[in-house]
């Protein structure tokens, strides 16, 4: 990656195999017949990001949150199936990426030795994940879709997040490889129609 380097195409797959081995090694496959040169998945650990536990009954919670947990609940590959599927990219020639959306994910994918790892637009401003994440050695790849200009660019237009190192106080730094990816959360009808 880099300057004068040819584009490198990362196929999102996320949770778009529904909890399902056999579909996200398909999808895999139609990645890698593609031509793509990496996969990205995720990995949420409920328990440790909601504050019940990722109970998706919770009455308490309101009815959107039940509902997104139920989904990401029953769609989200269980850890070992998902390192099962890592190891299919490997075999179909095609790089695993994943995005941790919690420290205890983090910590999980570490086993897995990932060549990158990417954090969410959401987690932009989630400075304990990005500074374990930037610990671990690995090149970072930071979205900005969900965030504002304020959060990402200050004044003289320098870029807030430091993706050379965890903890700008530290004694020692240890380098990151990253990368800010400029990108739509949410694309309108507009974007998709000319």
């Amino acid at each position: 990656l880099g300057p004068g380097q040819p584009v490198f195409v990362v196929a999102e797959i996320g949770n778009n195999h529904n909890g399902s081995l056999d579909a996200a090694r398909r999808l895999v496959d139609a990645a890698a017949d593609a031509g793509v040169d990496a996969v990205k998945f995720q990995m949420r650990d409920l328990a440790s990001l909601y504050v019940n536990g990722g109970d998706a009954t919770d009455q308490a919670a309101d009815l959107g949150e039940q509902y997104t947990l139920d989904l990401l609940a029953r769609f989200q590959l269980e850890d070992d199936a998902l390192f099962r599927v890592f190891d299919h990219c490997r075999d179909r020639g095609v790089l695993p990426l994943c995005t941790p959306w919690d420290l205890h994910s983090l910590d999980r994918l570490e086993t897995v030795d990932l060549p990158a790892y990417k954090i969410a637009s959401a987690d932009l401003t989630n400075h304990e994940l990005i500074e374990a994440a930037c610990g671990t050695g690995r090149p970072l790849v930071l979205s900005t879709g969900m965030s504002t200009e304020d959060e990402i660019v200050d004044d003289d237009g320098d870029t807030l997040i430091d993706v050379d190192g965890a903890d700008p106080d530290a004694e020692e730094q240890e380098i990151v490889d990253g990368a800010i990816h400029d990108c739509n959360n949410a694309l309108g009808l507009e974007h998709v129609i000319r």
